[in-house]
């Protein structure tokens, strides 16, 4: 199996502790949040690991290398400080021709996520307790299918969602091709996910949601989420 890891942006919300490393680099309690990904992906099985890269990107490869045996091919987004990740996708496209899972680089999760997530079809991460924090993406989830993914979603029926999936290969083709279309019409800025929603509305691509309440998996986006990740893997890990 192939994971694509999303590595290109700046990390700017992490104040000082990405001011000379991308977010990944950042130490949890034993490992960095890169490390801890590859250790759990290489043990679920995966093998190869596209993972996409903006700022200090020799100091990623050099680390990623050292702290991890899987075959790693690194995909640089040159306009990682003007583009969203939506380009990063973009510039992988062809590098995927099989299912895999696909995670952005600041997720710090148990193993446990993956043995829901890959549950026979395309499915994502929801957290049917609450909502997500503010600037984090929500889901709106209908017989158990993600209908639509944003941070500013209008209806009162949302979940919290995570950037996490298990995508059959056929339907990351279908959201490839429509991020193809954003792209060539200059759409740079935005949520890979706008590109993914026509798709999940009309039903072309389905979406299982998958609810991971039970499991620990967040986003490290400020230095308060970090200090929650390492007080919750005293607990997890010991």
């Amino acid at each position: 199996m192939k994971a694509i890891i999303l590595n290109s942006g700046e990390g700017k919300r992490m104040g000082d502790l990405t001011a000379e490393k991308p977010k990944c680099m950042v130490k949890l309690n034993k490992e960095t949040i890169l490390a801890r990904q590859l250790r759990l992906l290489s043990n679920f099985g995966v093998t190869d690991v596209v993972v996409t890269t903006g700022p200090f990107e020799e100091k990623l490869r050099e680390h990623a290398e050292a702290v991890s045996d899987l075959n790693i091919e690194f995909i640089h987004n040159p306009e990682y400080d003007s583009t969203n990740y939506i380009y990063s996708l973009y510039l992988v496209d062809d590098k995927i021709e099989e299912d895999v899972l696909l995670l952005h680089g600041d997720l710090c999760f148990e193993g446990k996520v993956l043995n829901k997530l890959v549950d026979g079809g395309s499915t994502a991460l929801i957290d049917t307790d609450e909502d997500s924090p503010d600037k984090d993406f929500d889901a709106l989830v209908e017989d158990g299918f993600v209908k639509s993914i944003g941070v500013d979603l209008e209806s009162d029926d949302t979940v919290g969602f995570m950037p996490f999936y298990h995508l059959l290969e056929e339907d990351l083709s279908r959201w490839m091709r429509s991020i193809e279309e954003f792209v060539d019409e200059g759409k740079l800025g935005v949520y890979a996910e706008d590109a993914l929603n026509p798709l999940l509305k009309s039903g072309e691509v389905k979406l299982k949601g998958v609810d991971f309440s039970d499991s620990f998996c967040m986003e490290i986006d400020t230095q308060e989420d970090l200090h929650k990740a390492k007080e919750m893997l005293e607990e997890l890990d010991g």
